[in-house]
This record gives C-alpha cells, structure tokens and sequence, in this order.
C-alpha cells in the first residue's frame, strides 16, 4: 500500500506530548508553560507528513505523558503501532526518538538564555 505524503491534516496522528514540570528542574513548575511553547514551535516539523503535535504541561499525574488520537478519538497502542506501520516505524522505536525529542529540546530550552 502506498501512502501519498503529506496526509491531510485529518488523516495525520495526534501526539499529545503531557510534560512533567520536574524535567525543567527544581524552577520546573515555572518555566512548563513557557517550555511547551517552545517545544511546540521547535518539534512542529518533525514527522509532520503524518503527525501533529500537541506539548502540554503533565500537571495531573493520572494522565499519561503520551496520548495518541486519530478524528478526535484516543487511539490504543495496538491501533498507534498499525498507524505506524504503514510509514515503516514501529512504536517502541518511535516513542524512543519522542523522548530523546524531548531531551534536546529541553537541554536547548535551558541553555538558551532567553527563556530562563
């Protein structure tokens, strides 16, 4: 099956990316807001043939740090990792490159001295 890229934004992955306040630091709860933002902005381009994201501060620690959605509905791991198959990525391996994501953008968050 072939898949003609760019999807349309209704057909491409929602990624909800819920951030712990804690992964900025001791001044995390401060800076959350501010990083999403940031972090929104800098990963918007990443995947974006199929994926949209969506950073979040994690202020509510029953909620999981990632979601997947597809049309408005949350999408099992089961459904998430067919979805990816389809672009020759399995789950694991995906979630994998979200949180080293995660990790670069904050290390550049933190080094940059406009936004601490």
């Amino acid at each position: 099956m072939t898949t003609q890229l760019p999807l349309p934004d209704e057909k491409k992955i929602v990624i909800l990316i819920r951030v712990e306040p804690g992964c900025l630091g001791p001044e995390g709860k401060n800076h959350v807001e501010p990083f999403c933002i940031y972090m929104q902005r800098h990963v918007a381009s990443v995947h974006s043939d199929f994926a949209i994201w969506k950073i979040r501060p994690r202020h509510d620690k029953q909620l999981p740090e990632l979601e997947y959605f597809l049309l408005n509905k949350k999408l099992t791991a089961a459904r998430v990792e067919k979805y990816l198959h389809v672009f020759n990525l399995d789950l694991p391996h995906f979630e994998d490159e979200i949180h080293e994501l995660l990790d670069q953008q904050i290390e550049q968050f933190h080094t940059s001295s406009t936004n601490i």
